[in-house]
């Protein structure tokens, strides 16, 4: 269902330009890549570095000039930019401000903005892949020839170079979408399927299963002692506190790896993310939820 808070109908902004919106700066970034030996190994790396991070720093302020003028075009539809995990959500919001069809947010996984929006907008971003999968009209906005691009994710749909030309195909999707939805295609394009194997008959989880069947063993099967398990998950975290706490001592260049792609659980997020999916899968068993660890939830029956 739509989200509570989206009673207009929108376009999804799915962000992968990165460059200096990620959280960690160029100097972390390069500092890094020096202590991990990356220069001297390939001395032209520091170079494409700066190449990379000039041409992205540009898409940014044209995706960021093309977002305002496509929402001030039309004010029935509202623009959603969905951050990438590694982007500062709060500098985006910072670029978008006062817009007020406009909205950034990071809340659930990015499957109901896609299941939700008229049509997605993009550069590089591998969310094009499942909003063509979705029958989702996809729109690259490609305001420059880039040096560095993602091809597949480029290539689907339809890709516009001009303000101009990009807020006509959003306007045409946008009236397309208040009719009685059609499929776009009835195959999806050949590029995607040399990528991607979809088999109609059969989820891709129950074949999963069928590969663990085959590898199942008297081993594997023993239940597991889950005691071993917490405290090996504590030892871990003991290991990983000491281990920052040695190198901040020690070792001069040292920073700590942010892992901003997959952050601690947040306990009452996830436990309304399972209620949610035991009412759709309508699953009458009383379930029960332990977390282990920041990352690891144990589900399981009472």
């Amino acid at each position: 269902k739509n989200h509570k808070d989206l009673k207009k109908p929108f376009l999804l902004v799915s962000s992968n330009l990165v460059g200096f919106l990620t959280m960690k700066s160029l100097s972390k970034k390069i500092t890094g890549l020096r202590v991990g030996g990356y220069f001297d190994r390939d001395p032209k790396k520091f170079d494409r570095i700066l190449d990379y991070e000039a041409e992205a720093a540009k898409k940014i302020a044209l995706f960021v000039q093309a977002i305002k003028y496509v929402a001030n075009k039309n004010k029935n539809y509202n623009v959603i930019l969905r951050p990438h995990p590694e982007e500062d959500i709060d500098l985006w919001k910072t670029f978008l401000n006062g817009i007020k069809n406009v909205k950034v947010v990071r809340d659930d996984a990015i499957s109901l903005w896609v299941k939700n929006c008229f049509a997605i907008m993009h550069n590089g971003c591998t969310t094009a892949i499942e909003a063509t999968i979705g029958q989702k009209p996809v729109i690259t906005y490609s305001p420059f020839k880039a040096k560095f691009n993602r091809k597949l994710a480029d290539d689907l749909g339809s890709t516009e170079k001009t303000l101009k030309k990009l807020s006509s195909r959003v306007e045409k999707n946008f009236k397309s979408s208040r009719k009685k939805h059609k499929k776009i295609f009835k195959t999806l394009p050949a590029i995607l399927l040399k990528k991607i194997y979809i088999d109609e008959k059969e989820h891709a989880a129950l074949k999963m299963i069928k590969i663990w069947e085959t590898l199942n063993n008297e081993k594997i099967s023993r239940p597991n002692n889950w005691l071993i398990f917490i405290y090996s998950l504590r030892i871990m975290k003991l290991n990983g506190f000491i281990g920052k706490y040695v190198k901040k001592i020690f070792v001069k260049s040292f920073f700590p790896k942010e892992n901003n792609k997959f952050p601690n659980f947040n306990e009452k997020e996830i436990i309304k993310k399972i209620t949610r999916l035991q009412k759709i899968l309508r699953i009458e068993d009383k379930l029960s939820c332990k977390f282990l660890s920041d990352k690891t939830l144990l589900i399981k029956q009472k």
